[in-house]
């Protein structure tokens, strides 16, 4: 994933974003007990710093960022434009069908709100085995 962002950003800036969930509000107002934890933020923060480590490495000019949301699409969408990216790669962990019924498709929603200016693809992460007899 890294290799295919390095090889799409044709010597241009490389930005790594990730999503930490927010789970949803209370009365309109986020409620500390569906926000994620700080372990949680922890494993977000690390995965950003090692994913920009092996970008750096390759010589490219990289920035990160964790971004707590409810709607990850549109925070996606939103850092997309900031950054003036035109191509956009999304992880999409394989998932049951069911959940991916619940859930939805976030490379469409997130194509949905960048336009058509933008490229989005998703790449596919294996599914744990526990999961894959489902």
């Amino acid at each position: 994933m890294v290799r295919q962002g390095i090889d799409l950003a044709g010597g241009d800036g490389v930005a790594v974003v990730t999503i930490a969930r927010m789970y949803g509000s209370s009365w309109g107002l986020p409620n500390p007990g569906l926000m994620p934890t700080k372990r949680e933020m922890a494993v977000q923060r690390d995965q950003v710093d090692a994913t920009l480590r092996l970008i750096n490495a390759a010589g490219v000019e990289c920035w990160g960022q964790v971004v707590t949301t409810r709607n990850a699409a549109r925070s996606i969408a939103h850092v997309a434009a900031a950054r003036g990216a035109g191509h956009v790669l999304v992880v999409c962990p394989a998932a049951p069908r069911w959940r991916r019924i619940i859930e939805g498709d976030i490379v469409r929603a997130i194509q949905r709100r960048v336009g058509a200016g933008v490229v989005v693809e998703g790449v596919e992460a294996a599914l744990p085995a526990a999961l894959a007899s489902r």
